[in-house]
């Protein structure tokens, strides 16, 4: 079983989309190996958006190390806000109630090891997930609360 929780800060400022938000993403996991190359797990997922409180440390961060601020510096603090612009730079969308995008799920994920690697050869595993939305932001799918995705990685020691 595992726990855990990731604090992102987001700052995207560019010509069709502006970003300043931060996200909470905490998880319960139960994983089970079945075999050496066979596993699976079973989870749950909350996503919640909300200001940056983390704009000062990371401006400073920044400053301290000749880091561009990308116009970071300029925007107030604490702020969340999801801007959308038309390839003309109209504004299509400006939503500041960034708490509307708060999300939850469950998952199921399967990894398979094909190849557990060589001292030449990387370890090859591929993985596949699904994702059934508890509680969405409204969208054009909310009648598609399942989501699925597949991966593969390679994996190689180097020490």
């Amino acid at each position: 079983m595992s726990v855990g929780a990731t604090r992102s800060n987001v700052w995207a400022d560019e010509d069709r989309y502006h970003l300043d938000y931060e996200m909470l993403d905490t998880r319960v996991e139960i994983s089970k190996a079945f075999t050496e190359r066979f596993a699976l797990s079973v989870g749950f997922v909350q996503r919640n958006y909300f200001g940056g409180a983390l704009d000062n440390p990371i401006e400073q961060f920044h400053d301290l190390f000749g880091i561009d601020q990308n116009g970071r510096d300029k925007a107030s603090h604490n702020d969340s806000r999801f801007i959308l612009y038309d390839a003309a730079g109209n504004t299509v969308s400006n939503i500041e109630d960034v708490t509307r995008a708060n999300n939850n799920a469950v998952y199921v994920t399967g990894q398979y090891l094909v190849h557990p690697g060589t001292t030449q050869l990387p370890a090859i595993c591929m993985s596949g997930t699904l994702r059934y939305g508890l509680n969405t932001p409204s969208s054009e799918d909310d009648d598609q609360p399942l989501d699925m995705g597949i991966a593969i990685g390679l994996f190689k020691r180097w020490s």
